[in-house]
Order: structure tokens, then C-alpha cells, then sequence
């Protein structure tokens, strides 16, 4: 059929700044990246642009390309899934309902059933993979 996966990028904000916030975490996601073939690639992807820039020196003060912030990443991410030949869709996140909390993968605006969301936090370029649940579709 195919080898279907999804990449999603998260941040939690930075409330520290924040009066009178609820003591609740914040998150700011990218859209979601999909890919119907090489799905088994996209963790390859992620580490590729991971090491970019966990091996960049530069002073990201000055240089404002190399902030890991969600709305930077997203696109070099997009570029580095296209120069791997993946291919790449993108679909609107409905951010407004998982602003406190992270989503599964039966949230994303499109099934992939085959290998997952990967859901990728780029402070820490830790990752988890989120499974389709079939049993818990709305079809």
C-alpha cells in the first residue's frame, strides 16, 4: 500500500516571563509533514537535521536562521524531506486544542497508519513515535 508517515514538531514555550499564567505548559507545533512513501526514512530526516544543528557554532543571536524555534525548523525540515525523496505533503494542525497538552496520533488531520507520527520536541530533538489507532477512528 504504502509506507504512510507523519513528522510534527512541538516547543514548549517559555512561560517564564508570563504574569498570571495558569502554571500549565504551552506548546507551539508546525504543521504536519506527510509522506506517503519511505516512511522508514523520516527518523534518518530528523537526525539529519538534528545534527545541523546540535554541529552549528554560531552565535544564534546573530545568525537568526539557526534559531531552533518551530516556525525556523519547519521549513528546513521540509527541505531536508524533499532532498531525501520523500516527497512531502503538509496538512493544517488545529494547534488550539492540544495547546496544554501533546497529541496522539489519531489527531493528526491525516492517517498514518503505517509508521506513525513522529513527534518531535526540538529543544531536546528527543522524539516519539505516535501509533494510528484503528479502533479509535471516527470512519
Amino acid at each position: 500500500m504504502g509506507e504512510r508517515a507523519n513528522i510534527l514538531l512541538y516547543q514548549k514555550r517559555d512561560l517564564t516571563h508570563v504574569v498570571n499564567h495558569s502554571g500549565k505548559d504551552l506548546y507551539n507545533y508546525s504543521p504536519v509533514i506527510y509522506t506517503h512513501w519511505g516512511g522508514y526514512e523520516v527518523k534518518n530526516v530528523v537526525q539529519e537535521v538534528a545534527q545541523h544543528y546540535k554541529e552549528d557554532t554560531s552565535d544564534t543571536n546573530w545568525e537568526p536562521d539557526m534559531r531552533v524555534e518551530v516556525e525556523r525548523v519547519f521549513p528546513k525540515l521540509l527541505v531536508a524531506c524533499i532532498k531525501n525523496g520523500l516527497q512531502p505533503s503538509v496538512f493544517n494542525f488545529d494547534m488550539r486544542k492540544f495547546e496544554h497538552e501533546l497529541p496522539k496520533g489519531n489527531d493528526m488531520p491525516i492517517v498514518a497508519d503505517d509508521w506513525g507520527t513522529l513527534l518531535v520536541d526540538i529543544n531536546s530533538w528527543s522524539y516519539e513515535t505516535l501509533d494510528y489507532d484503528w479502533s479509535k477512528a471516527n470512519v
